[in-house]
């Protein structure tokens, strides 16, 4: 009788008890060579494509780690239009237009992808109708859009209850390319009705940079105090671009929107892997921010040479996921971490942090791009265990070893 009471004591206690985890990963860029790969690498069965195009093929070694978690985000850093769309023939002079095909999306979701943000500097690539339509096939996958806004709104967010529980996620485009072209555009443009949540704002004639966000700050405490949500989050695209270190600007607007509500700011533009912070907001919150999860996938840095080239060329292609875990029971490992940081008495919604070091592999012979952990390459790769050891070690040097995984 014993035995039977304790096992139906813990089983009542987990009910109970709050967890969810959310996992993050950085850009999602398609270049026209990743497009001849995908091409090459299609398999068709009864003359109907399996593979979604060999789009799969980029993904299927990170699936076991991505589809664990209960929510997936990631960056879309591409449009996913249709084919006829062209993009500004203004813009293509300092930027280049990308655009996906439909298959993409729906590799993202098998892997277990079901949070994509376009918020970012690649958003007006095929117009403002490139942009309600991305909306709309990230809607039609069943996944979550991020980044978007209603018209005539400030900036619009995303409420997901899970468990009991609501989430409230929204994102935001501080980079954006040909801003002093595109964005007047936006703003007059009353029939559309979806547009991209910006930090930045069309004044008197002018592009004003980087001040627009204390106005977005206010609604932000807003929400905080209407909506009341267990779990706010904020996706911002940022930063200077091959830039490990973040930049102050950056800082001090992630550190406002801490302080007025969000619990994690999660970043990304520079193509490079950035710092992880802790804040002790003024309600005695702990805030969370990361200021580059770098590129989760992209044909970036592939000329790179083990030993003939500088370890910084490489950078690119470095990657993690990073995996929060959320719940109301404090983990003794934090804890600690945050002890030693000087971070004491904070009341917090995150329970756990677990970063996963990943690696853009090309394999030139064969002709094949993918993303998986550096732990499973080595496994798969023994010969290239000395390079993806010293990739690693980078990796390591920005975060504490605290938060490492293997």
């Amino acid at each position: 009788m014993k035995k039977v009471f304790f096992i139906f004591f813990l089983c009542t206690f987990h009910n109970i008890s709050f967890s969810l985890e959310i996992g993050f990963a950085g850009d999602v860029i398609i270049h026209k060579f990743q497009k001849r790969i995908a091409k090459k690498f299609r398999i068709f069965k009864k003359k109907k494509n399996i593979n979604n195009h060999g789009y799969d093929e980029f993904f299927k070694y990170i699936k076991p780690i991505v589809s664990k978690t209960d929510f997936a985000f990631a960056n879309l850093e591409t449009p996913v239009a249709s084919g006829s769309l062209r993009g500004s023939s203004y813009m293509k002079r300092y930027a280049p237009l990308f655009n996906a095909p439909y298959s993409l999306l729906k590799a993202l979701k098998k892997v277990g992808f079901n949070l994509l943000n376009f918020s970012n500097n690649h958003c007006f690539d095929r117009g403002l109708r490139g942009i309600v339509q991305t909306y709309k096939n990230i809607k039609r996958e069943g996944m979550y859009p991020i980044g978007f806004r209603k018209n005539k709104r400030l900036f619009s967010y995303k409420r997901i209850y899970f468990r009991g529980k609501k989430i409230i996620f929204t994102g935001f485009a501080k980079a954006i390319n040909c801003a002093e072209y595109v964005l007047p555009k936006s703003f007059y443009a009353k029939k559309q009705k979806i547009l991209i949540n910006y930090l930045t704002t069309r004044k008197q004639g002018k592009i004003n940079q980087f001040f627009y966000y204390k106005r977005i700050a206010k609604k932000i405490s807003e929400i905080r105090k209407n909506e009341k949500p267990d779990i706010f989050i904020i996706s911002i695209h940022w930063g200077k671009e091959y830039q490990k270190s973040i930049l102050k600007i950056d800082g001090k607007i992630a550190k406002t929107f801490l302080n007025s509500g969000a619990d994690l700011i999660i970043g990304h533009h520079p193509h490079v892997l950035g710092q992880i912070k802790f804040y002790k907001t003024k309600d005695n919150r702990l805030g969370f921010m990361i200021y580059s999860l770098g590129n989760f996938i992209s044909s970036m840095g592939l000329k790179y040479r083990y030993k003939t080239d500088s370890a910084k060329k490489g950078d690119v292609r470095d990657s993690i996921f990073l995996k929060i875990k959320f719940g109301n029971q404090f983990n003794r490992k934090l804890k600690h971490y945050l002890n030693k940081i000087k971070i004491r008495n904070v009341k917090t919604v995150i329970n756990n942090i677990q970063i996963i070091p990943l690696w853009v592999a090309f394999h030139k012979k064969k002709k094949k791009l993918f993303i998986s952990s550096i732990k499973d390459q080595m496994r798969r790769f023994p010969k290239k265990t000395k390079l993806l050891k010293k990739r690693r070690r980078r990796i390591r040097r920005l975060y504490p070893k605290i938060f490492l995984s293997n």
